[in-house]
């Protein structure tokens, strides 16, 4: 869903579609400038630890060699414990750096949407697609350039899963107008999405250091299994 300002009354014409795109552009921009600033930063204080290790690590052999009148181990001593904060301060800064950029790129494939771009290398359902149906490929629910594959955003095997069941099942007229208008609601609320967007992907993120979606691909499976423990 691309970031948005509040909506035109007026209709859904080439008019709020620009305004969108200019919502995205300058929000765009603004993380962008903000992400160059924390990069900035970051680089900043890790250029700091570099040049304590390294100066540390000269004057420690310098000691070493009788050239300067300190105890070799004191000053390496020294260098370590001045290194911690510097490393701990670095990494803050890295995390700040990282969720920026995380909103960059959901801005980024906002923009993209709103220019009919929607390929991202996401899923596009095609495992989905029922082929035995009669319609199944005139109705583009799932496959390539499919409904699924321009609102995927889903960051996990079960919310794949999740949204292709609102995709296919039959609701009835008022579970849809309450979507909706929850849809219509979140529109006006683009910092919130952001920030709901930052913490799933550093969720998935910290997923794909461990086995989660793995294991939520077995889980999948075994729940299909005991729905119909007969198929092989």
């Amino acid at each position: 869903m691309s970031p948005a300002p509040a909506r035109n009354q007026g209709g859904s014409g080439p008019e709020p579609l620009a305004e969108a795109r200019a919502a995205a552009e300058a929000r765009l921009t603004e993380r962008r400038a903000e992400h160059a600033t924390l990069e900035s930063r970051e680089l900043g204080w890790a250029n700091a630890s570099a040049a304590l290790l390294l100066g540390g690590l000269l004057l420690a052999l310098l000691a070493a060699v009788g050239v300067v009148p300190l105890p070799a181990g004191g000053v390496l001593a020294i260098t370590i414990l001045g290194l911690v904060p510097l490393v701990v301060v670095r990494r803050r800064w890295s995390g700040r750096r990282i969720r920026r950029g995380y909103a960059v790129d959901w801005l980024e494939r906002a923009r993209a949407r709103l220019d009919e771009q929607f390929d991202f290398g996401q899923a596009d359902g095609t495992a989905y697609l029922e082929r035995t149906h009669a319609f199944a490929y005139d109705l583009a629910v799932f496959g390539a350039g499919s409904l699924f594959q321009r609102v995927n955003a889903c960051h996990t095997v079960l919310g794949r899963d999740a949204l292709a069941a609102w995709l296919a099942d039959d609701r009835p007229r008022p579970d849809l107008s309450a979507r909706a208008g929850a849809v219509r609601e979140l529109l006006e609320r683009p910092a919130d999405r952001e920030e709901l967007e930052i913490e799933l992907r550093a969720l998935a993120e910290s997923g794909a250091r461990h086995p989660a979606d793995l294991l939520a691909a077995r889980t999948r499976a075994l729940v299909a299994w005991g729905a119909d423990p007969v198929q092989d």
